[in-house]
């Protein structure tokens, strides 16, 4: 598993610490299905339902010069691929096949050349459906192997 911890004002804060020596440094955590109460002070603090602790081993996460190692999947186009993955499966299924039945079934009097439109549709709606389906199965295996 992979954690991005950003420490914004330094390894040092009223109350505790980050030490990026520590091979089980202490870390908390809390889970909530309800949104958090917010950055606001007056906002009334919500409960979570399950909280815990765990120990960390930090060292394995610092790289050169003591700056830790950013590991984000934005940086390998995790996120971009599946969004496209999402988008040109959106467009295939929710959009284009289901214009094309439409479009052959009850606009077949109001369109010019129904047939044709309704084959250029339906066939960029498989293409793309295939396109997508390599996309994640790209995604997934580039997920798994790292």
């Amino acid at each position: 598993m992979t954690a991005n911890i950003h420490v914004l004002h330094g390894m040092t804060w009223y109350g505790g610490d980050l030490n990026i020596e520590s091979t089980s440094q202490n870390f908390v955590w809390a889970f909530s299905p309800t949104s958090p109460s917010g950055q606001n002070a007056s906002n009334p603090l919500k409960q979570h339902v399950a909280v815990g602790s765990f120990s960390l081993d930090l060292t394995s996460a610092i790289g050169a010069g003591g700056v830790p190692i950013v590991v984000s999947p934005a940086n390998w186009g995790w996120p971009t691929t599946v969004i496209a993955h999402a988008v040109m499966m959106g467009m295939a299924w929710v959009g284009a096949l289901p214009a094309g039945a439409v479009i052959i079934r009850f606009l077949n009097e109001r369109v010019k050349n129904p047939v044709f439109i309704h084959q250029i549709l339906q066939l960029s709606s498989v293409g793309l459906v295939f396109i997508a389906f390599f996309v994640g199965v790209g995604t997934s295996l580039f997920e798994a192997i790292d």
